[in-house]
């Protein structure tokens, strides 16, 4: 189980991540709505322990510290963070990735062997824009999986590659059947669903507001505010606060 109370993050000119609580349990997708990229990735990078949070805890079951939380919490297609880069090829994505796991170099997979294994061969030469919305996000998942400590995910933005909320909730909905915690956090809450929702910033000071589908007075989840460019934008935090 992934739990946050009462999570924030100050940002330079004002809060970059309000206070958020959720509650997220395996085999369940949880989804998280935003008004802005920034506090969109501020709680992701907070709940995979990549940024420290100045208000409030994350837990790994009944454990908060850091390194658990950066050791079990892979984070999936960060705008800015983890997303591909646009001047690489699929191979070298994988083999940058696989070159991170912690193990011996002898024991880490070949970088060809690996995605016919996990059925991305056809994705080895290709560009990150040529794969389809859930060709990447299984692609990117499975590499964050292949650090066999990971058992829970949390995907970035998973909504801002394609106009069709199927291909990404059936992507994500699949590895969370597998009994993963899996988190997704997103600008609109699909019209279908009907799932665990917390929207960021609508922490009531009990941890309970957000966590049930509650909403912030004058913000429906069904129609976030989208940022101009929600793809490349960073958030700004104090960079001595990200322990990425």
């Amino acid at each position: 189980m992934l739990t946050a109370r009462h999570l924030s993050v100050a940002g330079r000119h004002g809060p970059l991540l309000p206070p958020t609580s959720l509650t997220a349990e395996e085999g369940v997708l949880h989804l998280a709505v935003g008004r802005t990229t920034e506090e969109r990735t501020a709680l992701a990078l907070t709940l995979s322990g990549r940024m420290r949070p100045d208000g409030g805890a994350v837990m790994w079951g009944h454990d908060d510290a850091i390194g658990k939380l950066r050791a079990r919490v892979g984070l999936v297609d960060s705008p800015g963070v983890n997303e591909p880069e646009r001047h690489q090829r699929m191979r070298d994505v994988i083999a940058e990735d696989l070159s991170l796991l912690p193990k011996p170099i002898r024991q880490r997979p070949a970088v060809r062997s690996w995605a016919i294994e996990h059925g991305h061969r056809d994705a080895l030469d290709r560009w990150p824009e040529q794969l389809d919305a859930a060709s990447r996000l299984r692609l990117l998942a499975d590499l964050a999986l292949a650090d066999d400590r990971m058992t829970a995910l949390v995907f970035d933005g998973p909504d801002r590659l394609t106009f069709d909320d199927a291909a990404w909730l059936d992507v994500l909905s699949d590895y969370a059947s597998h009994g993963l915690v899996v988190v997704a956090v997103v600008t609109a809450v699909p019209p279908t669903w009907d799932g665990p929702l917390t929207v960021i910033g609508a922490d009531d000071g009990t941890g309970e507001n957000g966590e049930d589908g509650d909403t912030v007075p004058g913000f429906i989840p069904g129609f976030a505010e989208i940022d101009a460019d929600t793809t490349t934008h960073q958030p700004t935090a104090d960079p001595a606060k990200d322990d990425r």
